[in-house]
């Protein structure tokens, strides 16, 4: 049923206003709703659900909806039957038994007040495969120009020109997405050169919550090497869950002994808020928040009585929650090393309960195999990650050998003292341990009588660590450091890197950081593959390095845009040479629309011999960035221009934007020139009607805005904002419906005052609004000349007509006083 009327006009009130009852009924709130179809944006219990059509039909003097099947269905109620049992439901059916409905056409929108007690339970964030919206077949590329010019001082020694230009684009056919990402570079001495760096056609398997690729594509690579394949792979999406089920957190499990509110706290923050019923209660959509500590559970009971207790929140990043699960399975050939060789990974993690998360994996290739098995376990103490695997590689003597190798992790945060171990993890290897990409390289490598050289070949142990701490108004220090060792006879990779950083009164920050590193890396005095005879070698060195930077900021004012001064100093050395040198960058933004984005800077070596001057400007265009830089030395002058943006082709024509992401929307507004998409990077809508909102979120809903203040004045928006849901790659048209033409005011000439509301229509019968007061009428149309009939009763001297006529100049709104006959 329909929620009580919260006005009406009482025709007794407005007696001899020359008005009909029928004129007064259209003012009162039902009958604003005329029969037919209407697209509304749908809300219950005052949080949006989905955009629909609802079809409008009277019922006795009432204008009421028949509510479909499927719509119930995405509200969530209880006494829903399974399966339509009729065509669609009425308000005085059974099933909507408890169901209140309110209509505000003016925001285009229909509000369901529906008892909790009567809805299923639905997840926070959920969108149903019905608001999905695949978009429509289009033509996009994203692209990056690039062109670089450096000239040297030096004698003869000439300059460069190069010439860079990246294109990343696709089309669309239904669910099925084709993408290519390719590269054109052209040098004086190089000549051109065209690359395709990767080809797959993609689309969405929904039921599955899965997506499926084939053609080019990368590996997992979370617990073997990620490999570049051509082939198949299917994969879980995890944007295809509702936002509150996305990530990893903990069930909240509890009993209350009354109709109880239980509170969801972290720290300061409360995440979440509900009423339960007496009895065990299970919450199991809180949003992930990360590695932000242990959750603390407030039952407060009607009583007035409240009980607390704590959930440990730790998480790496292979937890999962309770009952969820994730996999991705690849088989194709190798596309980056080894000889166009087949392969298959598969990758699958399980959540078991709060505490524990269960990982396993497998790949095969032609004499290889390997196995993966861990977990990962949560406590008050942390999260604690362990995961062992286990290789069988034929070797390049036609002989196998077997190996296997252990990693452990560790995260934990202790919001009390601000203390963060974001990572800390440990690798050993056995000496018959080898990842397939190292198994398959080494074989390469050996045909063609080469050593082959990787970050994991022959590695032996590794740990690392990472840790943070807020020390309040003396500010924050980050720690991190690794070591590794090899089967060979390379020596131990070091490396010991730390950070302070202060942010000041007046946004002043300093910050300093010192790293120390002792690395393994190719020789630098030979060329790095020596030929022997036939059989090339690789040269190796140690080096060791000590490098520290000190740096400031000042902003020059208090205002958004003002600009920034910043200096840094910065000094290395190594056991063969010692360097350093200063900086100095003057920086700003300009500009509100479209900022103009500038830099200054100067640098030198810490004995003044080698100084450089540059700058740099960059530009947001409605269609496009665009950039360019310089520097000029006593050595060389350089200066480089770019440009970045796409071009969409759909079935109206060609339109520039910005970069697109993986989905985006067309927006589709006749005569809307120069309105400005609100959150858009400044783009706006051009002299077609077209402009591209450049990103979309997948599977969940965007609103989608349109700014009218400068916008042709030829031309109103009727809707200006929309939500949309997308399928992940979709390329989506949102049509927003104007009216455009000259506008006008009329004051309607009448021997009598014509009633304020009185109907007004067009010379061809349609209804365009109403008589408001001192018989002023408001039209925008496209004709030049015109008549309007307008009508108050239902007798011949009841209405009247209105000629017009449209003479230059035109202004954005035309005042005309004409006779009302």
């Amino acid at each position: 049923m329909a929620e009580n009327q919260e006005f009406y006009f009482d025709a007794s009130l407005l007696r001899d206003s020359g008005l009909s009852v029928e004129d007064l009924q259209r003012l009162n709130n039902d009958e604003l709703i005329t029969p037919g179809h209407h697209s509304l944006n749908i809300y219950l219990n005052g949080k949006f659900i989905t955009h629909g059509d609802i079809e409008y039909s009277r019922r006795g003097e009432n204008v009421e909806p028949c509510l479909s099947h499927e719509l119930l269905a995405m509200i969530g109620l209880k006494s829903l039957p399974p399966e339509a049992k009729t065509s669609c439901y009425w308000g005085d059916d059974a099933v909507m038994a408890g169901v209140r409905r309110k209509e505000d056409l003016a925001q285009l929108r229909v509000d369901f007040t529906v008892p909790q007690a009567l809805l299923k339970t639905i997840p926070r964030g959920s969108v149903s495969e019905a608001s999905l919206d695949a978009g429509e077949s289009m033509l996009f590329l994203n692209y990056i120009a690039n062109q670089y010019h450096v000239k040297s001082r030096q004698g003869n020694a000439g300059g460069m020109d190069s010439s860079w230009l990246s294109l990343n684009g696709g089309f669309n056919l239904g669910l099925w997405r084709y993408r290519q990402q390719s590269n054109l570079s052209y040098s004086k001495y190089e000549g051109s050169r065209w690359s395709t760096v990767r080809r797959y056609v993609q689309r969405a398997i929904y039921p599955l919550r899965s997506e499926l690729l084939l053609g080019e594509g990368f590996t997992d690579g979370q617990f073997f090497s990620s490999m570049g394949f051509r082939g198949f792979q299917l994969s879980s999406d995890t944007r295809m869950l509702p936002n509150s089920q996305r990530g990893y957190a903990p069930v909240v499990r509890g009993i209350a002994k009354t109709n109880a509110k239980v509170t969801i706290l972290q720290g300061n923050t409360t995440l979440y808020e509900t009423t339960v019923a007496p009895g065990p209660f299970a919450i199991d959509s809180l949003y992930p928040t990360s590695f932000a500590g242990d959750l603390t559970v407030l039952v407060s009971e009607a009583d007035g009585s409240e009980s607390t207790f704590n959930v440990p929140f730790s998480a790496l990043a292979e937890s999962m929650r309770p009952g969820a699960f994730s996999y991705v399975y690849t088989l194709g050939r190798t596309r980056d090393v080894g000889d166009n060789e087949l392969f298959s990974e598969l990758v699958w993690r399980q959540g078991l309960t709060n505490s524990l998360t269960l990982n396993l994996g497998n790949q095969l290739a032609k004499g290889y195999m390997s196995y993966s098995l861990g977990s990962v376990y949560s406590t008050v103490a942390g999260a604690f990650g362990l995961n062992t695997m286990f290789s069988r590689a034929k070797t390049t003597d036609n002989s196998y050998r077997s190996g296997w190798t252990m990693r452990a992790n560790y995260s934990k945060f202790i919001p009390q003292t601000g203390t963060s171990v974001t990572l800390a993890g440990y690798r050993y290897s056995t000496a018959g341990y080898s990842e397939l990409y190292d198994a398959l390289g080494s074989r390469e490598a050996s045909r063609r009588g080469a050593q082959w050289q990787s970050l994991s070949w022959k590695q032996r142990n590794r740990i690392e660590i990472s840790a943070g701490q807020t020390l309040g108004e003396l500010g924050d220090i980050s720690l991190s450091a690794s070591s590794q060792d090899y089967r060979d006879s390379k020596k131990r990779d070091k490396q010991l890197q730390f950070n302070w950083s202060k942010t000041f009164k007046y946004g002043i920050a300093l910050s300093l950081g010192i790293a120390r590193t002792y690395n393994v890396l190719p020789g630098m005095g030979n060329s790095a593959w020596q030929n022997s005879g036939s059989m090339p070698t690789f040269s190796l060195r140690n080096q060791m390095q000590t490098m520290w930077s000190l740096s400031m900021s000042v902003p020059l004012g208090d205002q958004r845009y003002s600009p920034i001064v910043s200096t840094s100093a910065h000094r290395s050395s190594d056991s063969n040479s010692h360097d350093g040198g200063y900086q100095t960058t003057f920086s700003g933004v300009y500009g509100e629309r479209n900022p103009l984005s500038y830099s200054l800077n100067y640098s030198t070596d810490y004995k003044g011999e080698q100084s450089v001057f540059g700058g740099g400007l960059q530009k947001s265009f409605s269609y496009a960035n665009a950039g360019m830089s310089w520097s000029t030395s006593k050595n060389y002058w350089q200066a480089s221009g770019s440009l970045q943006g796409s071009v969409v082709a759909h079935k109206g024509g060609v339109t520039l934007g910005h970069w697109v992401g993986d989905s985006f929307a067309l927006i589709d507004a006749p005569g809307a020139s120069g309105a400005e998409i609100i959150g858009g990077q400044g783009t706006r809508v051009d002299a077609f009607g077209y402009a591209i909102a450049p990103s979309l979120g997948a599977y969940q809903f965007n609103s989608i805005g349109l700014d009218p203040r400068n916008m042709n004045d030829d031309a109103e928006l009727q809707t200006a904002q929309q939500r949309i849901a997308p399928y992940a790659g979709a390329t989506v048209r949102l049509r927003f419906n104007t009216l455009s033409g000259q506008a006008m005011l009329i004051t309607a000439q009448h021997p009598k005052n014509i009633p304020m509301g009185a109907a007004v229509y067009d010379g061809y019968g349609n209804y365009t609004g109403m008589v408001g007061q001192a018989n002023q009428i408001y039209l925008r149309t496209n004709d030049k000349e015109g008549e309007l009939r307008v009508q108050w009763g239902n007798h011949a001297e009841e209405s009247c007509r209105i000629e017009w006529l449209i003479t230059p100049p035109r202004k954005p709104l035309l005042l005309m006083d004409l006779p009302c006959r």
